[in-house]
């Protein structure tokens, strides 16, 4: 176990520092700095991510499967906000044409747990990080799964689709009312959910489109 992840890791710091490499504005394709093919074997996976691995790559891309992975370890968990927040910013690169570091990006997420794990997924998908001073998180605004995207003074927003958040905050509900807040248990059962949300949901569906200005 202690392999798999410091495999993982030394991934996603390749991947993170790339952002501000020299490849960074030149290509929408994704540059590897550590491996020259991203680990999906089921040797290095844990057990109950070897039987969807397959599943997740074929119908949602390997560079969806790289994207979540490293947002899981970075997050240290595999969670279902940073999970749904790594595949809005994807979606918004797939917009844009465009490849890590080129987005500037406002976060409606908030500050506090569960629905602020998104902006950390969308560092990961999109490169906009707080060291790169891309992303901000709106300080005056209901906390929502939402963000705007901007590539110059062209601007998006997306927004998780009211449909799949109502079933998100009932499935963490009824994880609360049978597990309780933050045990054990908890845990395990908000990881079941990031699996299937992540093997059963597509980028393609899950989100509202509308353009935004830039301020």
């Amino acid at each position: 176990m202690k392999r798999n992840v410091l495999v993982a890791l030394a991934a996603a710091l390749g991947s993170l520092c790339l952002a501000s490499g020299p490849h960074a504005h030149r290509s929408k394709d994704h540059h590897r700095v550590v491996f020259d093919k991203f680990p999906s074997e089921a040797s290095f996976l844990r057990q109950d991510l070897r039987p969807v691995v397959d599943q997740i790559i074929r119908e949602h891309g390997e560079l969806e499967w790289e994207t979540v992975v490293l947002t899981s370890e970075f997050h240290t968990h595999l969670g279902i906000y940073s999970v749904i927040g790594a595949k809005m910013g994807l979606k918004a690169r797939e917009h844009f044409g465009v490849g890590l570091d080129r987005l500037v990006v406002k976060s409606f997420a908030g500050r506090k747990p569960p629905v602020s794990c998104l902006t950390d997924g969308i560092q990961v998908s999109t490169g906009a990080t707080l060291g790169h001073g891309t992303i901000s998180v709106a300080e005056n605004a209901v906390p929502a799964p939402r963000a705007h995207f901007f590539l110059g003074d062209t601007g998006i927003c997306l927004a998780l689709k009211e449909a799949y958040w109502q079933q998100v905050k009932g499935d963490i509900g009824r994880i609360i009312q049978r597990h309780g807040a933050l045990t054990d248990e908890y845990w395990a059962a908000v990881r079941r959910l990031g699996i299937k949300y992540w093997a059963e949901w597509s980028r393609d569906d899950l989100f509202d489109l509308t353009l935004v200005k830039r301020p």
